[in-house]
């Protein structure tokens, strides 16, 4: 359960890890969780160092061109990070004001970090293999406290390097 609104047993973030493209897998993000505070459910943890991807591969995750996604990493009690699938979502759409909702968290997870990718490249984007400084892939990353209130309503033209 996500107590994100409730600060005495909340799940929050207290100071987030770098996070960035990968730079030898531009198909992933490099997470350096390095002295990371964080509290599940009002108990207070804490990664001393590590060092790894935050992998947005799934065999069924994929963006068409012309769609967005959003995705959220979250990590668990003992330090372990995944990352939720949200749904795709049309450009067109998201440009005429409908909102990207953020996707649930998983269960007893602290949820530290957003990931916005548009397709815009004429072709299919399938994460873990697509890099994301493809030209026209457009990825946003946004450091969260914990699920914001509000849903995403723009798309940011980010462009990686």
């Amino acid at each position: 359960m996500n107590l994100s609104d409730n600060a005495r047993a909340g799940t929050f973030c207290i100071t987030n890890p770098a996070v960035i493209v990968d730079a030898s897998a531009k198909a992933d993000l490099e997470i350096t969780p390095t002295n990371m505070l964080y509290v599940i459910d009002g108990l207070h943890y804490t990664v001393a160092s590590g060092d790894g991807d935050v992998k947005l591969d799934d065999t069924a995750n994929t963006i068409a061109d012309g769609y967005s996604r959003l995705y959220l990493a979250c990590i668990i009690a003992d330090g372990t990070i995944s990352v939720v699938v949200g749904d795709a979502i049309e450009n067109a759409k998201i440009n005429a004001g409908d909102p990207i909702p953020w996707p649930e968290p998983t269960d007893d997870s602290c949820p530290f970090c957003g990931i916005l990718v548009t397709n815009s490249t004429g072709s299919v984007f399938t994460a873990g293999t697509t890099t994301l400084d493809t030209t026209s892939i457009f990825c946003s990353i946004y450091d969260l406290w914990s699920i914001p209130a509000a849903p995403l309503v723009a798309i940011s033209a980010t462009q990686q390097t």
